[in-house]
């Protein structure tokens, strides 16, 4: 995992530095906002194991995700269900704390650093 990872790094590094500015810019080719929230969205609930839990306890099937309106069908995460019931790791990609680049934790809106097992508060995780 950690080699394809380099070389994916690399390989985007090399693309850009070999790649007049200009061009980069004409590329642009990202997908539309709606195409691209659907596709992260069915990638996280993919890869991310308390997500999946989650959806599953909240009734939701990530198939029946299709169109950028379906999203009002997928209820919010909030510290209570779903931070605190899973371990740091299931909200990482693949479960894997040790893929991870950057954890960032917050003490939300409570401003208390943890629940009563040291959980943080907000965490937001970084995939690879």
């Amino acid at each position: 995992m950690a080699y394809e990872k380099r070389a994916r790094l690399l390989s985007g590094l090399q693309a850009f530095i070999d790649t007049p500015l200009e061009r980069l810019l004409a590329l642009d080719n990202r997908p539309a906002p709606a195409e691209h929230a659907l596709a992260l969205f069915h990638d996280v609930a993919r890869t991310v194991p308390a997500y999946r839990a989650f959806l599953e306890e909240q009734g939701v099937a990530p198939e029946s995700i299709r169109r950028a309106e379906d999203f009002a069908t997928v209820p919010l995460s909030n510290k209570q269900n779903y931070l605190a019931k899973h371990p740091l790791a299931a909200l990482c990609r693949n479960g894997r704390l040790d893929t991870c680049d950057m954890i960032a934790v917050s003490s939300g809106s409570t401003h208390e650093l943890g629940d009563r097992r040291g959980q943080p508060s907000a965490v937001q995780v970084c995939p690879n």
